[in-house]
């Protein structure tokens, strides 16, 4: 591949995953909330919190703060894995946003056997961080 090629796919890939992710994301979000299948979260995952009563901004702005930190490490330390770290990033962003328009993260996709429901963003976040150790953990070895 040709180096131009290589530096425009290297640049433009990962902001079309990201904002692919997002719309992917907030898409099922809307699907799933015009089908009665939403349930606010003002807490963090699996509603951890929801019954405290954390101001919503004290949240948005601890979770901005969470996402350039976890931004940050990634690409200090998988900057080989940069559609993994994008994937995470773009998911977090997304859920950040149904924070700041809904004061909680819409989650509609039920967990069988626990009865929390999360959503696609969720399951994004999760599998990236396992893909992207499982990842560091072989080129360790």
């Amino acid at each position: 591949m040709k180096k131009a090629q290589k530096n425009f796919c290297s640049k433009f890939i990962p902001i079309g995953v990201f904002f692919l992710v997002v719309l992917l994301d907030q898409m099922s979000k809307y699907w799933a909330q015009t089908m009665n299948l939403v349930v606010v979260n003002s807490g963090i995952s699996f509603s951890i919190f929801s019954n405290l009563n954390i101001s919503n901004n004290l949240l948005i702005i601890t979770l901005i703060l969470l996402i350039l930190m976890v931004m940050v490490f990634l690409l200090k330390n998988f900057s080989k894995s940069t559609l993994l770290s994008t994937i995470f990033i773009a998911a977090a962003f997304s859920n950040l946003l149904d924070r700041i328009v809904f004061s909680g993260v819409r989650d509609w996709l039920i967990i069988p056997i626990l009865g929390l429901k999360n959503n696609f963003a969720d399951w994004l976040m999760f599998l990236s961080i396992i893909f992207l150790f499982i990842k560091k953990y072989k080129t360790c070895k």
